[in-house]
């Protein structure tokens, strides 16, 4: 009896194990989200589950992290303090993602710590930091000197993984794909003409290049990428642009499956894997980004959200803060305000007055 027990215990850690890897990754929590409305339907809503109040707050897993501009803090649901952290020297600034946090300054300085206070690694680069970013555990910094400026990228335990240097060229951006691949974003200036180049980590060429356009970021599509730039999107395929579509004042571009969301000037258009046009909405009111969030794409405004599914409006939600941005984890839906944050979720309403009568 004991023997059996012990085998059951053993198999029900090995399950429990495999269970938080698997959805400590994002990707497999927007999987279950999506699952699960695939089983609920009927009509829906935003639901404020939470909300913090305060300026300058990120959300980490029913805790959050708080910044005054010199001491970081880490405070659980009650808003009692677990560990603070704190940074004396001139102009800190401050980027976390994923539990990851990089306090840096211009003068070179970068301090990484994860999300129980622990520091992970610093780094003296001796140049003027421009900017850093969190990359999926790693950390990437944009640094400048008399020379020109560079792009370093260190692992999560601080090992220097890549650098770009750049002295007749100028990076505009970089991100990681859904599949890690680091791309970069560079311009140069020939014959009085602004090219943009996209470039793979691995590569020493650009992949494509572009004249009088700037490309802003990429996005994973069947087995190509969308490209976004500032006067449209283009999908490129085996090496080459299948199509091309102009969009006046383009903001934002979500994939959904097939579907491709564009938000420019007042309108949102779903574009079909042809990229022709399949729905096309023209908003009251001024939107300024979207979000991936399970199978909805969300639109968000100042104030404004609205939760939509092929290409139909689901419900909408109006918030009280100014909204800075939006994150995901499993189904809530994290907005970050300039006056705090407010955790939602998109319920069947029928079920909420159910509970309600109870």
């Amino acid at each position: 009896m004991k023997r059996s027990s012990g085998i059951l215990l053993n198999i029900f850690l090995i399950l429990f194990g495999f269970t938080a890897v698997f959805f400590s990754f994002e990707s497999n929590q927007k999987l279950l989200v999506s699952l699960l409305d695939d089983i609920t339907g009927g009509e829906k809503e935003f639901v404020e589950m939470s909300y913090f109040m305060g300026d300058d707050l990120t959300y980490h897993n029913g805790r959050y992290f708080s910044w005054d501009g010199e001491r970081i803090s880490y405070l659980d649901q009650y808003s009692e303090t677990l560990w603070s952290r704190t940074f004396l020297f001139d102009e800190p600034n401050l980027k976390i993602e994923g539990g990851r946090i990089a306090v840096f300054n211009k003068e070179g300085e970068i301090y990484v710590y994860n999300s129980e206070g622990k520091e992970i690694f610093t780094k003296d680069l001796e140049d003027k930091i421009f900017d850093a970013r969190i990359l999926d555990g790693d950390v990437g910094v944009h640094i400048k000197n008399d020379k020109g400026e560079s792009i370093i990228v260190f692992g999560p335990d601080g090992t220097e993984k890549l650098r770009k240097e750049y002295s007749d060229e100028v990076p505009l951006g970089y991100w990681k794909g859904e599949k890690g691949e680091l791309k970069f974003s560079v311009i140069e200036t020939a014959d009085g003409e602004i090219l943009s180049n996209l470039y793979y980590e691995n590569e020493q060429e650009p992949v494509y290049s572009v004249v009088d356009e700037l490309i802003l970021k990429t996005f994973s599509y069947g087995n190509g990428s969308i490209i976004l730039t500032d006067e449209g999107i283009k999908l490129f395929k085996s090496n080459e642009i299948k199509w091309e579509r102009d969009f006046p004042l383009i903001k934002d571009v979500a994939v959904d499956g097939t579907d491709i969301y564009v938000l420019y000037g007042d309108n949102l258009e779903v574009l079909d894997k042809t990229g022709q046009t399949i729905k096309k909405l023209t908003n009251p009111i001024e939107y300024k980004g979207l979000h991936n969030h399970g199978r909805y794409v969300i639109m968000y405004g100042n104030r404004d959200i609205e939760a939509l599914r092929d290409g139909e409006i689901i419900c909408s939600n109006s918030t009280g803060g100014r909204i800075k941005g939006l994150t995901s984890q499993f189904n809530d839906l994290i907005i970050t305000m300039e006056e705090g944050i407010s955790v939602m979720r998109i319920k069947d309403v029928e079920i909420k007055e159910q509970e309600d009568e109870q």
